[in-house]
């Protein structure tokens, strides 16, 4: 009898084994219009998630029981629980239907006229509402990704002293610092972030440029280089400070349309460098 218990225990623990084992399904989402869409696929069980290919294809980590939730901005969510079966044929197919988002109809005659109180009560679509898994982090520029790529090694890894240790060195980085090209990316990294600083700023003003400095649109870029001549003005847009950078436009501007008038007139040659 002492034997008989020994044995059933025995194979309690080996199915509890093979229903714990993981394993990697293979699988397929077919759905109208999937064109490519990126499907966020989630072992909500684990937190390991994946997406699928270009014709839908995908696979993950599963065991029994787990729970995978397929969710798109295109389509329905979608959850389903891995049964004995699916681990059995380790393969899933998954049909997702397409999400009609409906919006509610806007009762104009309820609307004042006046856009900042109108505009507060139309209900607006939140696309981080859905809580489908994105990133709200600012991609990187075109030059952030050369630095990144110059500075890691395979993986995304990084050099640091005590990679030595582990035998793990990557080896670009060290020969992209001793070349140069890592302090040229770098400053290459400063130069367009400036750049997009000052653009944001021209784009920030463009109304008090127009309507109290009196300058046309066609005159702002070349306003901003005008500006961007003084040392201060870069550093003053960086902090800023807008009761200085305002006293600094008016006084510029006026200087700005003087040299205007008097290129149109030959007098000047270079109103920039002037």
């Amino acid at each position: 009898m002492h034997r008989q218990f020994l044995i059933l225990g025995f194979l309690c623990l080996i199915s509890r084994y093979t229903n714990a084992q993981e394993i990697v399904v293979e699988g397929k989402i077919v759905a109208n219009s999937l064109n490519a869409s990126k499907i966020n696929i989630i072992n909500i069980s684990t937190g390991i998630g994946t997406t699928n290919t270009n014709s839908g294809e995908f696979s993950i980590k599963v065991s029994a029981q787990d729970t995978l939730l397929f969710s798109s901005v295109q389509f329905e969510r979608k959850s389903i629980i891995i049964s004995s079966e699916i681990i059995e044929n380790r393969y899933l197919e998954v049909v997702l239907k397409p999400l009609i988002n409906q919006l509610e109809e806007v009762d104009i005659s309820k609307l004042s006229g006046n856009l900042s109180i109108d505009s507060k009560s139309i209900p607006i679509f939140d696309k981080y509402a859905l809580k489908a898994p994105m990133s709200t982090k600012t991609p990187l520029s075109k030059e952030e990704k050369m630095l990144y790529t110059a500075t890691t090694g395979p993986g995304g890894t990084k050099f640091h002293w005590y990679s030595i240790l582990s035998l793990n060195v990557p080896v670009f980085p060290i020969l992209n610092a001793i070349s140069g090209r890592t302090a040229k990316l770098k400053k290459r990294v400063k130069i367009s972030k400036e750049k997009q600083l000052l653009w944001d700023e021209l784009n920030s003003r463009k109304q008090f440029f127009i309507e109290t400095l009196n300058l046309s649109e066609d005159e702002l870029a070349l306003f901003q280089e005008f500006c961007n001549a003084n040392p201060r003005y870069l550093e003053l847009v960086k902090t800023n400070n807008k009761l200085e950078l305002i006293a600094f436009y008016k006084k510029h501007s006026v200087q700005f349309l003087k040299l205007l008038e008097e290129y149109a007139t030959n007098k000047v040659t270079d109103p920039i460098n002037y």
